[in-house]
């Protein structure tokens, strides 16, 4: 069965807080490490395959990453009603053993192969069934995905401001603009591949009648996989960004307890990566007249969605809460 083990998952930090008159400094620096392994492991031989053995693989990965952390407050009028904030923070991808199990060989795996029951005894023998038809590479304890040299753990950066204002004691109004980018995606370059193993298929799209290419893979090919997963190399390419807008209020009066809001926000995902251009393939694509030419794929795929146009969303929340005597609370 496949194995992993996380060594170290660890975080030290410091902080500061710094007041100056009517400004508050809060800024820190946190430093992290993070250790994983796939242990050695070995398969007793089965059905389709032998037995397997798979040496200790260290630093899956090994990374050490140093992120700091920004906050800003201003009482505006100096009588602690109205408050401007802003925020800058760095913050490494949330990981566990995930990372060892995506390159784990002793993974689970799969294979599709014929089968003629020849004898009709319903009984799957050896001789009735037919060779590998998608995975010739099915059983084999090696490495068929691994991560390059140099890949380093996404990230994101985070940016905030925003007015905080008391209406009267115990209501409060705020604005706020929340922005959020992530960078350092991965991508994987499969080696014994290129463009001139695929074969263009054109299927008829159900919904509108254009014809769409597909690209079949030469069965030779098929299992064949020495992927090697990389960092863009774009290193300024966001794999998503977030935007939002929120406005809210909070009162405390008495029993009554109230909290709403709205925010309108957007989140783009972004998959275009310079490290090879499949983009290239080049396809019979049909207009609406019917009438084709030979486009290249990155004429009608987009891999940006900024560039689709996507609206902000709006999304509105309400609650709030009454004491009610005896401790009732409705």
């Amino acid at each position: 069965r496949a194995k992993e083990f996380l060594n170290a998952d660890l975080g030290i930090f410091a902080q500061d807080s710094w007041r100056i008159q009517r400004l508050t400094l809060n800024y820190g620096l946190r430093y992290e490490y993070f250790n994983g392994e796939i242990t050695e492991q070995s398969g007793d031989p089965g059905r389709f395959v032998g037995a397997r053995h798979f040496d200790q693989v260290k630093c899956m990965p090994c990374w050490n990453d140093v992120t700091p952390r920004f906050g800003v407050a201003y009482d505006l009028f100096g009588d602690a009603r109205t408050a401007l904030k802003a925020s800058v923070n760095k913050y490494m991808a949330g990981q566990t053993l995930g990372f060892a199990q995506r390159y784990n060989p002793f993974s689970s795996q799969s294979d599709v192969r014929t089968w003629v029951d020849a004898n009709r005894d319903d009984v799957a023998q050896d001789s009735e069934i037919g060779p590998s038809n998608s995975n010739v590479r099915f059983g084999e304890a090696v490495l068929t995905r691994h991560p390059a040299d140099d890949i380093s753990r996404e990230y994101d950066w985070e940016y905030s401001a925003g007015i905080q204002h008391e209406l009267f004691r115990g209501v409060s109004v705020t604005g706020a603009w929340y922005h959020r980018d992530a960078y350092n995606p991965t991508a994987s370059i499969n080696g014994p591949f290129t463009p001139a193993n695929y074969t263009i298929v054109n299927v008829v799209s159900p919904l509108d009648g254009t014809v769409i290419p597909a690209y079949n893979l030469d069965p030779s090919k098929r299992g064949l996989v020495d992927r090697t997963d990389v960092n863009s190399t774009d290193r300024s390419l966001r794999s998503f960004s977030y935007t939002g807008f929120e406005f809210g209020m909070a009162a405390r009066i008495q029993n009554a307890t109230l909290f709403g809001g709205w925010t309108v926000d957007r989140t783009l995902l972004d998959h275009c990566d310079e490290l090879e251009n499949w983009g290239n393939l080049s396809a019979v694509i049909y207009d609406a007249s019917g009438q084709n030419s030979l486009q290249p794929k990155s004429d009608y795929h987009f891999c940006n969605q900024s560039e689709l146009g996507i609206p902000f969303l709006n999304e509105f929340k309400l609650s709030g809460s009454y004491r009610l005597p005896w401790d009732i609370q409705v």
